[in-house]
């Protein structure tokens, strides 16, 4: 069995990133190239996690802001 390593990436999200239609597809589509030799990961963070859920506004600005909050008070918990 063939094993991928995935590159995780820096990125950061636009409304173009957005076009699944539903926040599950685009979620899906974070991982880019799952069919190459190395698919590259675009949530390289929790912050990144957070981030991504602002824009496909799954939670409302006052709940990211205080799991941002706590992923500072508590980074090896974020990681």
């Amino acid at each position: 069995m063939k094993q991928l390593l995935t590159v995780i990436e820096n990125f950061s999200f636009g409304e173009a990133d957005f076009v699944g239609g539903e926040p599950a597809l685009d979620f899906v589509n974070t991982v880019s190239g799952r069919d190459q030799s190395a698919p590259r990961d675009r949530l390289d963070s929790y912050e990144r996690l957070l981030d991504w859920a602002a824009h496909a506004n799954l939670l409302p600005g006052k709940r990211l802001r205080a799991l941002a909050r706590r992923a500072q008070e508590e980074p090896a918990a974020a990681a």
